[in-house]
């Protein structure tokens, strides 16, 4: 499968790593190979989650003057040096599917980066490239999803996260702006994040140990959770896992119905 998924949505906490959290448990639970890529420079929460000995206590950071990886990071930069490590994004997904979390405020630097023969590139090596654009629905966040649709068109396939949890009327405000009247033709799909209905307490507890979602909905785990907790967890991710399946994001071959013969 060779794909690269980018989350993005460019404005700051519309729940991207959350969605991100979501397809790895989706490939993890349908068995197919990934390779994560988290490229928040400063701040890795999904790779120190679910690669821990990449991206936990420093390890894979530094990087030598001549461009030589110490370690695995990767990240998008406009500092000379370093412009050309987003490359090996694109060159691990001629081989299996890659996913990409993406910190806030990089759009320029990946558009430019894409730019630079990468498209180009997808279309000759058959690579799909998906951006999950995630968005709160605020005025904000739209405008920043007309203007990633207008810059790539055909070329990028985008699939819409709107996340629910943070505002209920998200998808209302989206198809009442400008953008709603075009978006069904210019999206693969759209995915309704729904709330993950955790406390404070929990959702602080889960950050801080840095604790899968399967896991954390594992009933035989002891970390501090309750049953209550590890139920709506489970809630969640079936509901958006039941999406994933209804949309087949991973062209997962559709069973053939039999035919009976006399």
């Amino acid at each position: 499968m060779k794909e690269l998924h980018l989350f993005t949505g460019e404005k700051g906490g519309v729940g991207k790593s959350l969605a991100t959290q979501v397809f790895i448990e989706y490939c993890r639970k349908h068995q197919v190979k990934y390779k994560l890529f988290d490229v928040d420079r400063t701040s890795p929460d999904v790779g120190e989650i679910y690669e821990p000995k990449i991206y936990q206590n420093g390890s894979g950071v530094e990087y030598q003057a001549n461009n030589e990886k110490k370690g695995n990071r990767i990240y998008f930069s406009e500092e000379s040096e370093d412009v050309f490590l987003a490359d090996e994004l694109f060159a691990t997904a001629t081989e299996q599917l890659v996913i990409v979390n993406l910190p806030a405020q990089v759009s320029v630097m990946v558009d430019a980066w894409l730019q630079r023969g990468i498209l180009d590139l997808a279309k000759e090596e058959n690579v799909e490239i998906v951006f999950w654009f995630v968005t709160d629905g605020s005025p904000e966040s739209i405008n920043l999803l007309s203007q990633s649709l207008s810059t790539y068109k055909e070329r990028v396939s985008t699939i819409l996260v709107v996340n629910e949890g943070l505002s209920k009327k998200a998808m209302e405000n989206i198809n009442n702006s400008s953008i709603g009247q075009v978006l069904e033709n210019q999206i693969l799909a759209t995915i309704k994040m729904p709330l993950l209905f955790l406390s404070p307490q929990e959702k602080k507890l889960i950050k801080e140990k840095k604790i899968p979602l399967k896991e954390a909905a594992n009933r035989t785990k002891k970390e501090g959770l309750t049953i209550i907790a590890k139920q709506r967890i489970t809630q969640f991710l079936r509901q958006c896992h039941q999406q994933l399946d209804t949309l087949n994001i991973l062209k997962q071959p559709q069973p053939q119905s039999s035919t009976k013969t006399n």
